[in-house]
């Protein structure tokens, strides 16, 4: 055989074996530990679940993107600058394709996994970070284009119960105490130098205990070995092969002597007192050794959602819970259970609010609803005991062809409340969810007029409408608190069904607080029926005002979510009119944040606000976005540049007016902090 012939079955075999790789899955089984896997573009992996069902995952792309920094060069770190990016990953499960989306080094950067049917999927990192970012602050990149974990929905990311490992105050965490607000996993030290642990800000000599059974503990850096810090580590090794480290860094002392066991719970150290710098603080990092694999990283904060979990649940704190679900078929109709869905202590009876992620609702414990279209859905079930409410998303895969089955979808102008919520948005600690499908009113104590109605359309799709359709339809009030307080009047037009909603504040006690109730709307020829429109009567102690500054934060101030950043550094620049302002996390259509400022009758001067505006390095990273402004003549556009002028203008407004900044055609930032509504004589 001439060398040609042995070159070319050498390059054969070679194609062959990469084809067998990419046909070939890798295959993960559920563990009793978290499974951590570094990935690269095209790669597959095949999960199998405890109940025997299989996950299909492909990696497909990534990419990060710096939403904000103040340096030049985002490898030259400086005192008192900062950065904040994303990294998204599209991927595909069970067929569908999704975003994943993280945010760092912001409060969403304690953020809850995408559970899709049935398997919680954190994204941790790119390796990708490094083309703008130093790895300096210790080790965090994943040596492949993406690290993610996976677990069954229901299993904990351990064989023993995690229990508490410093103090947390309200058992959250908050990223302006991430030493300098930017020290969370990843998070730009300096705006520059990637951050390879999780800090949190605590006294010195702070308690540590330990979350779970070490096999031994020692110090891998000590002063008394001449280092410059007190850093520690403990050594768990699993029945399954995996071994756990868990370090942390800037200790007192160590409570009890190195190279023994310590037990789950025991106080091992005091913390938080050596080379710490401006703020006292410890450093937390969290090391993986599988088996046949090379050690690898997990973002601390996986660790502490664990443990704020097991306390949610030992403290008898209301729960929602949606048990796993799994991939889908259009025209199925899915049964979906609330089970293990729980009050507070202190709470009622619970009331249901399901998301189905394609616009339409649930209000009963386990609802069923069917999918006309393929594509990936959130499902979100928010629950309320009258004490407190608590939110739980899962996203299930839909496959199949689009089924044209009559279909009832509803829409209501001027209510952001009824938009689809985006398949790429997932939870952050304590987050609430805007209510789907939700008409808001705002009324006062001592008023003495109605409140006005709003209108609902509803649209049949793939179905002859009759001129008899309005005598088909059902509508009926379902009140939560209260009873016969509103007032429904349908009109019927050639393709569609008008729906005017009116609350009788005359049937209502109207002091400080909320009325609640949804309209139920059926007809037996739509496979999505019943539907559901909540409506909600809120009474404020606040009255109408001649003019008003209204901040982001203000309780009756709507906005996306998953969507707003607040940049929580500790330094001059990120201050807002009250606390901090807001930028928008990425470039997309469809997000606003909207401001209802409940104003008197009358004509106001109408401004954007913000101290933040005023400093140069921000002020040159702020591009033109849009503003609707509804006034009593009606609603318009006005194009904002923030470097030349923060007024909108004079408009005659009263209560129903409102301030709306959306993200439709910004190609840069967006900086949002306050609007000031002054009176004009």
């Amino acid at each position: 055989m001439n060398h040609f012939n042995i070159y070319f079955l050498i390059v054969i075999s070679f194609l062959l074996s990469n084809l067998r790789l990419l046909a070939n899955p890798i295959v993960l089984s559920s563990k009793s530990t978290l499974t951590v896997i570094e990935l690269d573009a095209g790669d597959k992996v095949s999960y199998i679940k405890s109940n025997g069902d299989t996950l299909h995952f492909e990696f497909l792309s990534s990419q990060h993107n710096i939403v904000f920094s103040t340096l030049k060069d985002t490898k030259q770190g400086a005192n008192k600058n900062g950065s904040i990016f994303n990294m998204i990953s599209r991927v595909k499960v069970d067929g569908q394709e999704m975003e994943m989306l993280r945010y760092v080094p912001v409060q969403q950067s304690f953020y809850e996994p995408y559970t899709v049917n049935g398997v919680q999927i954190w994204f941790d990192g790119l390796r990708s970070l490094g083309e703008n970012f130093n790895e300096n602050h210790g080790d965090c990149l994943p040596q492949k284009q993406a690290r993610f974990a996976f677990q069954d929905l229901g299993k904990s990311v351990s064989p023993q119960t995690l229990t508490n490992w410093c103090p947390v105050p309200d058992r959250r965490l908050k990223v302006a105490d991430a030493y300098q607000g930017d020290d969370v996993w990843m998070g730009p030290y300096f705006g520059a130098d990637l951050h390879g642990g999780l800090d949190i800000n605590m006294p010195s000599n702070t308690p540590l205990w330990a979350p779970i059974d070490f096999d031994t503990h020692y110090y891998f850096n000590s002063l008394g070995a001449g280092h410059n810090n007190n850093r520690w580590r403990g050594s768990r090794t699993w029945e399954n092969g995996d071994i756990w480290q868990l370090q942390t860094h800037h200790m007192v002392e160590l409570l009890i002597p190195e190279h023994q066991p310590i037990a789950q719970g025991e106080t091992y150290a005091h913390t938080g007192g050596v080379y710490t710098g401006v703020t006292p603080h410890t450093h937390f990092v969290w090391r993986i050794k599988q088996p046949d694999q090379e050690w690898t990283f997990m973002d601390p904060w996986v660790f502490f959602w664990e443990i704020f979990n097991n306390n949610r649940e030992k403290a008898g704190e209301i729960l929602a819970k949606i048990d796993p679900l799994s991939k889908a078929s259009t025209g199925e109709t899915i049964h979906f259970k609330s089970r293990g869905s729980r009050p507070g202590l202190w709470g009622g009876v619970l009331t249901y609010h399901w998301d189905f992620g394609d616009g339409s609702i649930g209000i009963h414990p386990n609802p069923s609803h069917t999918y006309t279209r393929p594509g990936i859905y959130p499902v979100t079930l928010t629950v309320s005991d009258g004490q407190d409410k608590h939110a739980f998303k899962q996203f299930i895969t839909v496959s199949g062809e689009t089924i044209n089955l009559p279909s009832l979808y509803i829409s209501a102008e001027e209510e952001p409340g009824f938009d689809a919520p985006a398949p790429w948005k997932t939870n952050t600690q304590d987050s609430e969810f805007p209510t789907t499908n939700t008409l808001r009113f705002r009324g006062h104590h001592d008023r003495k007029e109605h409140l006005l109605p709003k209108t609902i359309s509803l649209f049949p799709e793939h179905y002859l409408w009759g001129p008899d359709e309005g005598r088909k339809c059902r509508f009926e009030a379902l009140y939560v608190h209260g009873s016969d307080w509103l007032e429904l009047t349908p009109s019927v037009k050639e393709d569609h069904i008008l729906l005017e909603i009116l609350p009788k504040t005359e049937k209502m006690i109207k002091k400080h607080g909320f009325y609640e109730a949804y309209v139920l709307v059926y007809h037996e020829a739509f496979v999505n029926s019943p539907q559901y429109i909540k409506v909600r009567v809120d009474f404020p102690w606040q009255k109408p005002a001649k003019g008003r500054m209204v901040h982001h934060d203000d309780p009756f101030t709507q906005r996306s979510d998953y969507f707003w950043l607040s940049p929580e550094f500790p330094f001059d620049w990120t201050k807002g009119q009250k606390g901090h302002y807001l930028i928008n996390g990425r470039k997309g259509e469809g997000e606003f944040i909207r401001y209802n400022p409940y104003l008197e009758k009358g004509n106001y001067s109408v401004n954007l606000e913000s101290p933040a505006y005023k400093y140069p390095e921000l002020a040159q990273l702020v591009g033109a976005f849009d503003v609707w402004v509804r006034h009593m003549d009606g609603k318009e556009k006005i194009t904002v540049n923030a470097r030349e002028s923060l007024e909108l203008g004079r408009f005659s407004m009263d209560e129903h007016s409102y301030v709306e900044v959306v993200s439709d055609g910004a190609d840069s930032l967006i900086l949002i902090d306050a609007v000031n509504f002054e009176w004009v004589e």
